[in-house]
């Protein structure tokens, strides 16, 4: 049984980020379409599938998170060991507000 998971973007390994994007795969785990939802779904009407609206298809090598945070004290703790850098960083971060 073929599944296809459909996402607000798909970003494959080679090419650029697919709006409304899809990616479906076999039973063994190969990968068998990736391209616009509407094509994927298409070319697959028997598959299993799961809908995320408002999220991304990465590939699983991918490493996807952030410290988003990091970039507003850039530079501060610089030269400090790991220890006192991370002590440094964990009582900047409990002062940080979403403003």
């Amino acid at each position: 049984m073929t599944r296809v998971v459909a996402a607000a973007w798909a970003v494959p390994v080679a090419g650029p980020p697919i709006r409304d994007g899809a990616v479906a795969w076999s039973d063994d785990g190969a990968i068998t379409a990736v391209g616009p939802a509407a094509d994927v779904l298409a070319a697959h009407p028997d598959a299993t599938v799961e809908r995320f609206p408002t999220g991304i298809v990465l590939p699983g090598l991918v490493n996807a998170h952030c410290h988003l945070e990091y970039a507003t004290y850039g530079g501060f703790g610089d030269g400090l060991p790991f220890g006192p850098w991370l002590a440094d960083h964990l009582r900047r971060k409990r002062r940080l507000t979403p403003e």
